[in-house]
């Protein structure tokens, strides 16, 4: 079985993100929650768990 690869899109938003996190004290603060919440609903998946 192949796995098709696709590059992964990183811009500089992305990066401050990342960058905005490891300097905040709350490194599992907002910055974490948003994606937690929003996957599931991206997945149409009220079951994932992050």
């Amino acid at each position: 079985m192949i796995i098709p690869f696709s590059p992964t899109y990183i811009d500089d938003t992305i990066v401050n993100e990342v960058v905005d996190s490891l300097n905040s004290v709350w490194i599992t603060g907002p910055n974490v929650k948003a994606p937690e919440e929003e996957i599931p609903k991206f997945a149409n998946n009220n079951f994932i768990n992050l």
